[in-house]
């Protein structure tokens, strides 16, 4: 068993809009970015 553990983002209750466009984006690169780490643990 492996886990693989990202930078908390933080997104404030009062977020709207573009702020929140823009977590939505930076979380969405770090599932990515997570998902290529696991990629290459996996695959040696």
């Amino acid at each position: 068993m492996a886990m693989l553990v990202g930078d908390p983002v933080y997104v404030r209750p009062g977020d709207r809009g573009q702020l929140l466009e823009d977590r939505r984006r930076e979380l969405e690169e770090r599932l990515n970015l997570l998902f290529d780490q696991s990629q290459q643990y996996f695959s040696l």
